[in-house]
């Protein structure tokens, strides 16, 4: 392999004093200047079949050994003829440029021709030992011999006469190139008169398409193409990357990494070697050539830190020879070295929040809403079928009176932080402290005040003239926990995420509601409907103070008229001034209830005795005043409202009503273009309802039994015609106390606000599964960037795709490979047996400096044929290629 080099020096141009070579195109010229009978050829690495070159042929074939012989020389280009040599004078310690060193225009050291038989150097006699040859001498170690028709050879051969047919000629090449100088290697032969046979060659250097780099160059595309893509789709995992699945959190963020790995070894191994093909190829065309700062920048690429060591090359070479190529392998040097933490911030799963996005969530029905006989079927009774779980009363209650004392407790740990703290004792009604309630013992349950233009104590208590105390809670619907954790809808649960996961869900679903108002009222007011002060009622003295009571607590139900008459019509009862507060009698069509007797200070008593009522009554007798306060409860489901379902792996669950909001696209009742007839009370709540005052002793009063929970709510009733700003009103307490019945009678019901399935008792035997609309975000093991920061990493993939692209590219359209010879082997083995450079004097021992990274070098390879009687000839498919001119990459 030969470099070739010019210098821009103009002493040292008179130094030589070298004149134009010409090429005589006479065979004997040729005779002269090559005796040894061997042509130097170019190496085409392009074409896919071998140009074969003709030549003069007489004589016949000698048994003689072909050799390969490559060299490496500094390139020194002027006139048509450039010679092939090592320059031996002084170099310019300030020329740091490539354009400098290897200007086409150049018009110093230029070497005289070589000294031959019969051929006249234009050099003066007295400048002798300054000639080619003298030069040559210096360059080329070995012996040469100029003799017309003597050939050197090997220890081991005998000098062998030329015999040269002088009507030959030599044939112009039929693949010669635009811009190259086919009378270089002209040239080149005459210099050294043979091949250089200690670089010989037992292998062509160009062979065919290397599959295995292909095959590398095939992966290192697609992959990092797909983790392009992965990374830019910020792709969620969904359940496939859980702690559950069979592709561990741990794992896969192992695999990333591996994978990553093997895509950045990939991109260096394939994008290295196209740097190594292309500076080769640069090193055999004429017109170009490679430095030592290209060799030492493809070197970064496999070794990125080489940079730091070698910052020179940078910022002698960098600035001075700024090619694509050069651009391009800086590039990869910035790709390899930064895919791998690329991938790790883009690309390996790791817990992340989505935005809010719509999806359609199912969840299972098996009865209708507030339906006791299927709440007591689903109530561990404990004791099986014998106790007959329908009729079995106990297990329900206990579970209201559970919940519903949690409840208590609660609301009154809440109003009691809020008086020590002095939080917002606002009498706005809106802003009060709300009621809540477990769902399952582990989901806390958050409600929400709703209607409250009604809730105005003040403006109430003036229209009807007495204290009214009227509230409307909504509670999130418990179907959407159910619907959330159920497996149909693939909600990454927290404990899937080794219980450190979190998700929220905005579900547009009714909301169960329970309104309860309280109005006060006096003892003759209330009269009409209690049973002991009708005439011909059956009483007896309770001993507390002058309360009268039925004598039978069952019996006086039978003295009650009863609803409708013989003749079908309705029997309201009873006129009271309460009639439209409470909207009974035939206006409204509504029954009033009928209480036993008056409760005693500190107690309740309860109605039952309307059956086809909507509501449950209670009468409550406070001990700070006389007059009493009847209180009505009734249920619907609430249109009004969306359910959130928070859950957290680390601060657990909760499920709250978000109502009233006009910029809640969640909200229920959007999911209809005309809202139906709906907020209908309902009748089967009306059985929980009066369960549930059975479980809580609501009815004590008629014993009184002075329960604490009675002494607790009657001490709440309104005294004044406005909410106290530290203490709930009776309304506020008695609904957050009902909410256990609301809670447990929306189980498993329906997420709209009707029932739709003719079915004995509203009961069905297997679920079905309702549809409702939801956005959801959730927290899965997602690909993407966390912070925003982050998104500059993209900038490495998008590098190492394109440049792995190119590197496939060039590949692909290069059907023969050649020996790489930036390879440190490759390049050793050939530097160490090309003849010496002054261009790099100086240099042993500390290293090349500055100007000695951008010298531009060449390469010949010369493929010599067999001889007798002098003539050359080419043995069969012994035709040769030549390189690529394409001066881009591409």
């Amino acid at each position: 392999m030969a470099h070739e080099h010019t210098l821009d020096s103009v002493e040292e141009n008179k130094e030589i004093n070298v004149s134009p070579l010409r090429l005589a195109s006479s065979s004997s010229l040729a005779d002269i200047f090559n005796p040894s009978g061997y042509e130097y050829e170019h190496l085409n690495l392009d074409e896919s079949e071998d140009i074969a070159r003709s030549k003069g042929q007489s004589g016949q074939l000698s048994h003689q050994s072909s050799a390969n012989s490559l060299g490496i020389f500094p390139d020194q280009r002027e006139r048509a003829a450039s010679v092939h040599s090592a320059l031996v004078s002084e170099k310019s310690p300030e020329i740091t440029s490539a354009s400098e060193i290897a200007s086409p225009g150049s018009t110093s050291h230029l070497l005289e021709s070589p000294p031959c038989l019969n051929f006249a150097s234009s050099k003066s006699p007295h400048r002798r030992g300054r000639g080619l040859h003298g030069i040559v001498e210096r360059a080329w170690p070995w012996n040469r011999h100029h003799k017309s028709g003597y050939t050197s050879t090997t220890s081991n051969e005998q000098p062998q006469a030329t015999d040269i047919d002088p009507s030959s000629t030599l044939d112009p090449d039929p693949d010669t190139e635009a811009g190259d100088d086919t009378i270089d290697d002209e040239t080149f032969h005459k210099i050294y008169s043979q091949p250089p046979i200690s670089c010989s060659s037992h292998e062509n250097p160009s062979r065919d398409r290397n599959i295995l780099m292909t095959m590398v160059s095939v992966y290192s595309t697609c992959m990092s193409g797909i983790w392009l893509v992965v990374a830019f789709k910020q792709i969620r995992w969904n359940n496939r990357i859980t702690s559950k699945s069979m592709l561990e959190p741990s794992t896969a963020s192992i695999l990333s990494t591996v994978i990553a790995k093997s895509i950045e070894l990939s991109f260096i191994a394939s994008f290295a070697w196209c740097v190594g093909q292309q500076l080769t190829r640069r090193a055999y065309q004429k017109s170009r050539g490679l430095t030592l700062a290209e060799i030492s920048m493809r070197g970064w690429i496999n070794k990125p830190g080489a940079w730091f060591g070698n910052w020179q090359t940078l910022r002698y070479g960098g600035r001075t020879i700024l090619t694509p190529l050069t651009v391009m392998m800086i590039l990869a040097t910035i790709g390899a070295t930064l895919y791998t933490p690329a991938s790790d911030a883009l690309v390996s799963p790791k817990l992340k929040f989505d935005s809010w996005h719509s999806q359609e969530l199912q969840g299972p029905v098996l009865a209708s809403y507030g339906n006791l006989k299927y709440t007591k079927s689903k109530c561990p009774a404990m004791f099986g079928g014998s106790a007959g779980a329908l009729q079995d009363d106990a297990c329900v209650n206990v579970e209201f009176s559970g919940q519903s004392y949690r409840n208590l407790l609660a609301f009154m740990e809440t109003w009691t932080k809020r008086i020590d703290n002095g939080t917002d004792l606002s009498t706005l009604f809106a802003k009060r402290p709300v009621g809540t309630s477990l769902l399952n013992n582990n989901v806390t349950m958050v409600g929400a005040w709703i209607n409250t233009q009604y809730s105005n104590v003040t403006e109430s208590s003036e229209k009807y003239g007495r204290i009214v105390n009227n509230v409307t809670m909504a509670m999130p619907h418990p179907g959407v926990y159910a619907a959330a954790t159920h497996r149909n809808n693939r909600i990454v649960q927290p404990d899937e995420l080794s219980g450190v996961g979190q998700y929220s869900i905005r579900a547009g679903v009714v909301s169960p509601t329970i309104n309860t108002m309280c109005v006060a009222v006096t003892k003759d007011e209330l009269a009409p409907l209690v049973y002991t002060t009708w005439p011909n009622s059956k009483v007896n003295k309770s001993g507390v103070g002058d309360q009268l009571v039925p004598i039978q607590e069952t019996l006086w139900k039978g003295d009650v008229p009863h609803m409708f008459d013989s003749k079908g019509k309705p029997n309201y009862y009873n006129r009271t001034v309460l009639d439209d507060i409470f909207k009974w009698g035939p206006k409204y069509q509504r029954w009033p209830p009928v209480f036993t007797a008056y409760p005693y200070d500190f107690n309740f008593i309860s109605n039952s005795t309307v059956t086809d009522s909507t509501g449950i009554y209670t009468i409550a007798k406070p001990a700070e005043f006389e007059n009493y306060t009847l209180c009505e409860a009734r249920s619907w489901l609430s249109a009004a409202c969306s359910t959130r379902f928070d859950v957290s792996g680390t601060s657990g669950s909760r499920l709250s009503a978000h109502c009233e909001d006009a910029d809640d696209i969640n909200a229920y009742h959007r999911s209809y273009d005309k809202p139906p007839e709906w907020e209908t009370p309902s009748k089967d709540w009306r059985l929980m309802g009066e369960q549930w005052q059975l479980s809580m002793d609501m009815n004590g009063g008629q014993r009184n039994s002075n329960s604490s929970n009675s002494r607790i709510l009657t001490r709440t009733a309104l005294k004044e015609n406005r909410l106290l700003q530290d203490l709930p009103s009776l309304a506020e307490v008695w609904a957050v106390y009902l909410a256990s019945s609301i809670v447990i009678g929306s189980i498993d019901s329906p997420y709209k606000h009707y029932w739709e399935y003719a079915t004995p008792d509203n009961i069905l035997k297997e679920p079905t599964f309702h549809r409702f609309n939801a956005s959801i975000m959730s927290q899965e093991y997602t690909s993407g960037h966390i912070h925003a920061w982050h998104r500059a990493w993209y900038s490495i993939l998008i590098i190492v795709f394109a440049l792995n692209l190119a590197s496939l590219s060039y590949i692909l359209l290069h059907r023969h490979t050649i020996t790489d010879f930036t390879e440190t082997e490759n390049l050793f083995t050939l530097a160490i047996n090309s003849p010496p450079s002054s261009q790099f004097k100086g240099s042993c021992g500390g290293g090349p400096k500055k100007r000695d990274f951008v010298v531009p070098w060449k390469g010949r390879y010369s493929k010599t044929g067999k001889k007798r009687d002098g003539v050359v000839v080419e043995q069969k498919g012994d035709s040769y290629k030549r390189l690529s001119q394409s001066k881009a990459w591409l």
